[in-house]
């Protein structure tokens, strides 16, 4: 008999993973993709895997590979084992293959996968569609000691389609038939497959650590070179038009970008004056008029947070509060800040949801 399995990241949003759990058998979580960086981890791991442990579903994992040497491909395996470590995902740790520009490293990087994490007691596996399996993969399935995930989707209806069930050549362990299934306490259309073997081991209901609360402190500076600080939602004002804000956090971590100059700078997670590259927002010439910072929980540690924030523009008052801004998911409420008012002050704080 088939069991039915989700597989979620973070663009299928914050889970209610207890109104999940009455409609699932278990869940894929996605680790994150590529290179062995924090930056490159699934926003939402934390939570996703804190939740499974502590509600008793059943779980796997998976990266998304975007390997284009061996070197990259045993990144990725450094990045998978990083993250896995101290969890039980008995239901398999899968390798997701799918970029076909990169298909003539795929039957490396399988085995390589494959070879690493079963040596270390795992359960490796793979993911790709049938299309894949044939034009970069034959001749793996008998090679490597592996789960085989395929992908199919006929009409993508949200419902198992067996006339489109795909063909491979070879009796694969799960279907995964839609992109487009409906799950109650999952806010976003998610991928749904059917799983055609028993999870081995089991996944028991943990009793969370003590949570601890999360701090958030930040520096903002003038054109001067002067600073000034504030933490947990203490106003830091700069006496002049702000060029520059570094923000850091002691538990999660966090991300904000700048709008300056007509143009947002790129999103940075650093909290270091001197990492001009990622240590900090703003080019310390042009005033800093509008702000998004998105903090993102470590769910092992502490409650779920986000971050709310507020601005002054030069010769004004403090706007309105935001909160969180996942700007890439076009969620929280966006920007602190308007458009050409330089801002002089700032405040931050976290607060649980």
């Amino acid at each position: 008999m088939a069991t039915l399995v989700v597989d979620v990241s973070v663009h299928n949003g914050r889970i209610d993973w207890a109104k999940a759990k009455t409609k699932i058998d278990g869940a894929i979580l996605r680790l994150g993709y590529g290179d062995d960086v924090p930056s490159q981890d699934d926003g939402t791991y934390a939570y996703n895997v804190s939740e499974c442990e502590r509600l008793g579903i059943p779980y796997g994992v998976y990266i998304y590979s975007y390997a284009a040497d061996a070197n990259q491909v045993q990144s990725e395996i450094n990045h998978t084992l990083r993250q896995i470590s101290g969890h039980n995902p008995v239901i398999g740790v899968f390798l997701d293959l799918e970029e076909n520009n990169l298909g003539y490293l795929a039957k490396t990087a399988s085995q390589m996968f494959c070879d690493q994490i079963n040596a270390k007691g795992y359960k490796a596996g793979i993911y790709c569609g049938a299309y894949y399996y044939k034009s970069y993969l034959v001749g793996m399935y008998e090679r490597l000691k592996a789960l085989w995930w395929i992908a199919g989707y006929g009409t993508n209806s949200g419902l198992p389609e067996p006339n489109f069930k795909p063909n491979p050549g070879f009796n694969y362990q799960a279907w995964q038939y839609t992109s487009n299934g409906m799950i109650n306490g999952i806010p976003t259309r998610v991928d749904l497959s059917q799983w055609y073997v028993p999870f081995s081991g089991e996944t028991k209901p943990v009793t969370p650590e003590k949570k601890v609360i999360p701090h958030i402190s930040y520096e903002c500076r003038n054109a001067f070179g002067y600073t000034y600080s504030g933490k947990d939602g203490s106003a830091a004002t700069c006496q002049n038009a702000m060029t520059a804000i570094k923000i850091g956090v002691d538990v999660g971590s966090v991300e904000y970008r700048v709008h300056c100059n007509g143009r947002w700078l790129p999103k940075v997670t650093g909290n270091d004056w001197n990492d001009y590259e990622n240590g900090y927002a703003g080019d310390d010439v042009h005033a800093i008029d509008a702000l998004q910072i998105y903090y993102i929980s470590d769910a092992s540690k502490s409650a779920i947070h986000e971050a709310v924030y507020a601005v002054k523009p030069f010769g004004m008052g403090w706007l309105s509060e935001v909160k969180d801004t996942n700007w890439e998911n076009f969620d929280g409420d966006f920007t602190a800040g308007m458009f050409d008012y330089n801002i002089e002050s700032v405040k931050i704080k976290l607060e649980e949801c």
